[in-house]
């Protein structure tokens, strides 16, 4: 899935739904801060935990809360992880954050068919995820159909989109 943007995948092997968002799998994310020191991260929005017809899975929730406990204080500060400066990974501030899936956005991307299309082929990419007939394709539309509703009622024009929760860290 991440071929098809240009962007590499570590796995930091943990295995499915037995992620915990404990100070090992803090350090673990934050050493691929420190290592790749990226520009922004996006992960979940870790208060999301439920919906009418959905309950977010427990993974996407511990990796959302240990990013943001990675991000910082533990990737940006000198003191909180010696055992990083001892590895020779200086502190890293992630100027951007973007929250995923969140009940309340403050931004909105409009998507085209073809980001469209890209987003329907990353999750297709997963096929450990979407097997067994579910109409995923259906959902991802759907999905991003709802949110470019909510995203034209606050003034974006869009036929699709995607909302998150952006928060600038950035040090101007």
């Amino acid at each position: 899935a991440a071929a098809l943007v240009g962007a590499r995948c570590t796995f930091l092997g943990h295995p499915d739904g037995r992620l915990v968002a404990d100070v090992a799998l803090r350090l673990q994310i934050a050493r691929a801060i420190r290592q790749v020191r990226p520009d922004a991260l996006i992960t979940c929005d870790p208060l999301f935990f439920y919906g009418p017809t959905y309950i977010n899975h427990p993974d996407h929730r511990a990796a959302a809360e240990a990013a943001l406990a990675a991000v910082m204080p533990i990737a940006n500060t000198r003191l909180s992880a010696l055992e990083l400066l001892d590895e020779g990974l200086e502190p890293h501030d992630v100027p951007h954050i973007y929250l995923a899936a969140p009940s309340r956005p403050t931004l909105w991307v409009p998507l085209d068919e073809e980001d469209m299309e890209r987003k329907i082929a990353m999750l297709g990419a997963h096929t450990s995820q979407v097997g067994g007939g579910w109409d995923y394709k259906g959902m991802i539309r759907n999905f991003a159909t709802q949110a470019a509703a909510q995203a034209r009622a606050e003034g974006v024009a869009c036929e699709l989109a995607e909302g998150f929760v952006f928060i600038n860290l950035a040090r101007e």
